[in-house]
């Protein structure tokens, strides 16, 4: 579970694609912008697509830092708790009490469901029920 609660392959995946979208409509703008210096295109498309394009990149940098601060809270989340457990078993120690700070470097939230039920979401995005 620890190496699950540090893990951000899937968010390396959704970065390089964000990445790979970037570079790709950043060519489409510099086309566009060679288009009509040649002359190629006109003055009302190319205001169309420079303005949509400036759109999508910027829409896009805000995903890619999105998720960029996403993976390093996981990845200091994930940190802390390594630290945390090998402490307690350099020290073999055993928790006989609440902990707050193993508790958030863990747990995401918890929900009361109506039957009396709760269900644990951690960091990892796993969920447990109880």
């Amino acid at each position: 579970m620890l190496e699950e609660l540090g893990s951000c392959k899937e968010l390396a995946i959704q970065i390089d694609d964000t990445e790979r979208q970037l570079v790709m409509v950043s060519e489409l703008l510099e086309r566009t912008v060679a288009g009509r210096a040649a002359g190629d295109i006109g003055h009302t498309e190319f205001i169309r697509n420079k303005g949509q394009y400036d759109a999508r990149i910027e829409e896009l940098k805000g995903e890619l830092d999105r998720l960029l601060l996403q993976k390093l809270e996981r990845q200091v989340k994930a940190k802390a708790i390594k630290h945390f457990r090998s402490k307690v078993l350099e020290n073999e120690l055993v928790l006989d009490s609440f902990d707050e700070y193993l508790w958030t470097g863990i747990v995401e939230k918890v929900a009361v469901l109506e039957d009396g039920g709760l269900e644990f979401w951690f960091v990892n995005g796993s969920m447990i029920r109880v």
